[in-house]
């Protein structure tokens, strides 16, 4: 009971090694999945010491994007644009980052969509998007949960730094204090001591914006203070310029001294007593000090250091101020117009700015609030929508078949009307046939009379001449039959005569009758008689042989057909064509041009090139129009001549 068949144990065997197959593929996978974890975990780590050596590794694996799995892949996302942001490099596009918000809005924990939508207002900041920025950063605070202990205390406080600098740009001061309170507050929360100073340092901004000197001092001791409780005095000294400048517009010159010894000893900003570059606008306040201290000549050389360094406006100022004291008047001159031209130019340039932020900024809790109570007003207003859609959808339906029935009636009409002058235009013609033969037998027999008469005088003048009996007998005999047939002819023209008159009744008759039909068809809009003519059977045979489908010409019957058509539906445009001075095939051209036709269908109608038909339609528009512009033909035919 042990023996296996050979077949059984190929059999086996086979089945164990593509299950060994199957399972080494699966490992392989975990593998290079467990690789790509690992790298993007060894990015993350170096994040917040080494943001560009994380940038460089995540940099590294973007061949590898499209063998990751979704989560890895929203993950490397989540982490490159971390990387970016932190090391001030250009970030992923939205579109693409938008991927990553949704993601970890459906899957990510309440951290992970406080991130995404973070790094999604930083690349809206980057766009200078300032309201979808704020947006976003609006977002990501509502998504972290700030009871719960894994609570990401040290983004949050980021995101409010990062909406307190666009509040700021967008010079909106009050909005700016709240972010930086909150910004410290979670500071605090994180244990990130330095950054809740540096909060206390940023409400310096806000304040001098505002104009509160109080406050600006204020928060510049309370900040000065805490950084060197915390062994800090290089940034402790780095706090003063704004206090310095407004002590020194108070003129409390020996406090500001004091704060500007401490400031170019212990920030560390200074080198051989020049300030480093980005900072030159501290020479501003040097002059200051030393004018207030009667220094003129030391102030001179500051304020002109500030010319050289491209800080226009102060300079000027300074220097204004500076020949001000000196009652050098000329100088002053100079430097008031320089000084009120880099004023104008501030001025422009502000404007400007507040031009373009208005236009980008928008105030979010009020269309919130607007949002909610349209949102509101639609719920109220869902049911009677709903009725008056329903009723909507009623009239519509019995104005659609009213208007069909009205339609179905008028063109039963049109087509009575249609054939009636088609009929009419058969008897007139048939009518008008019988009086030219009633015509021409009247002219044959006023001309056989003429003869008769003739001949007659011929015979008299004989019988005058005549002596001879016999021959005045036989003349006399042929007088009186051609007197007969004179005679005979005078009553046959007179009949001929009496139905011509009758015919002619006839013919009145059926014009009359042919033109109340027409009178009757024309009170028809001409658009829609010309959409008839454009349906109608003879148009349609056009269109087929026009496709150069079936390889033929129109016949003279469908010509005449065709003709009649337009005749019949645009009879005063008709009219006016034939009265144009046109040749017959310019007539044609024109009437195909009227109903529709283009170029290349005229050419196939009528076997002619599409340069010929170009210059055709040339001639017409020329003959009718003055006009050589070929392409407007068709509109002079449409709005110029009476249809």
């Amino acid at each position: 009971m042990f023996m296996i068949s050979k077949g059984g144990f190929i059999r086996r065997v086979s089945a164990m090694g593509g299950l060994l197959i199957v399972v080494l593929i699966a490992f392989m996978a975990c593998t290079k999945h467990e690789r790509y974890d690992k790298s993007l975990t060894r990015a993350d780590s170096l994040m917040n010491m080494c943001p560009d050596s994380a940038l460089r590794l995540l940099c590294s694996l973007e061949n590898q994007e499209q063998r990751m799995g979704k989560r890895q892949r929203m993950h490397w996302l989540l982490l490159l644009a971390k990387a970016q942001n932190k090391a001030y490099a250009p970030m992923v596009s939205d579109t693409v980052f938008s991927e990553v918000v949704d993601y970890y809005d459906a899957k990510g924990t309440n951290n992970d969509r406080t991130i995404a939508h973070y790094l999604l207002g930083c690349i809206y900041r980057d766009l200078n998007d300032a309201p979808r920025a704020i947006e976003c950063f609006r977002d990501a605070v509502s998504c972290a949960d700030t009871l719960a202990p894994s609570c990401d205390h040290a983004t949050l406080m980021r995101i409010y730094g990062q909406m307190a600098d666009i509040f700021f740009l967008q010079m909106l001061p009050e909005e700016e204090i709240k972010a930086l309170a909150k910004s410290r507050q979670h500071a605090l929360l994180a244990g990130d001591t330095v950054s809740y100073i540096k909060g206390c340092e940023m409400m310096v901004r806000p304040f001098f914006e505002m104009d509160d000197t109080s406050a600006v001092l204020q928060a510049t001791q309370e900040a000065h203070d805490l950084y060197l409780k915390y062994g800090l005095p290089h940034e402790a000294a780095a706090t003063f310029p704004s206090a310095i400048y407004i002590l020194l517009q108070q003129r409390k010159y020996s406090e500001a001294r004091s704060m500007m010894e401490e400031f170019e000893k212990e920030s560390g900003l200074f080198e051989n007593g020049e300030i480093e570059r980005g900072r030159g606008q501290y020479d501003y306040s040097r002059g200051l000090y030393y004018q207030g201290i009667h220094m003129p000549d030391s102030a001179e050389f500051f304020f002109r250091r500030l010319l050289d360094n491209d800080y226009q406006l102060e300079a000027c100022r300074g220097l204004m101020m500076l020949y001000c004291d000196k009652h050098e008047v000329d100088s002053v001159r100079k430097y008031t117009l320089l000084y009120e031209k880099e004023v104008e130019k501030k001025e422009k340039e502000s404007q400007a700015e507040g031009v373009l932020k208005m236009q980008s900024l928008y105030d979010y809790s009020r269309n919130k609030q607007i949002a909610e109570e349209q949102r509101r007003k639609s719920a109220r207003l869902e049911a009677t929508l709903v009725s008056l859609v329903f009723i909507a959808v009623v009239i519509g339906i019995l104005t659609f078949l009213a208007y069909r029935s009205y339609e179905r009636k008028k063109n039963m009409r049109i087509r009575q009307l249609i054939d009636d002058i088609e009929h009419t235009t058969e008897q007139l013609e048939a009518q008008n046939e019988k009086a030219d033969t009633l015509r021409e037998e009247v002219m044959s027999l006023q001309n056989a009379k003429q003869e008769a008469v003739a001949l007659l005088g011929c015979v008299m003048v004989r019988l005058n001449d005549c002596s001879d009996r016999s021959a005045f007998a036989v003349d006399d005999n042929v007088a009186m039959s051609i007197n007969r047939c004179v005679e005979s002819f005078d009553k046959t023209i007179k009949e001929r005569d009496r139905q011509l008159v009758e015919k002619q009744k006839v013919i009145d008759e059926l014009l009359c009758q042919q033109e109340g039909y027409k009178e009757k068809l024309g009170l028809l809009r001409e658009d829609d008689r010309e959409l008839h003519l454009k349906k109608c059977k003879i148009v349609e045979i056009f269109k087929v042989i026009s496709r150069g489908a079936s390889k033929r010409l129109p016949t003279i019957h469908e010509w005449e057909g065709f003709h009649k058509a337009c005749r019949i539906y645009l009879p005063a445009f008709y009219v006016s064509l034939e009265s144009g001075n046109l040749t017959a095939l310019e007539l044609q051209v024109a009437l195909l041009t009227r109903v529709g036709f283009s170029n290349g269908e005229i050419a196939v109608l009528l076997d002619k090139t599409s340069q010929h038909i170009s210059n055709l339609k040339s001639a017409v528009n020329q003959k009718l129009f003055g006009d050589n512009d070929t392409r407007r033909l068709h509109y002079n035919l449409k709005n110029k001549i009476k249809s």
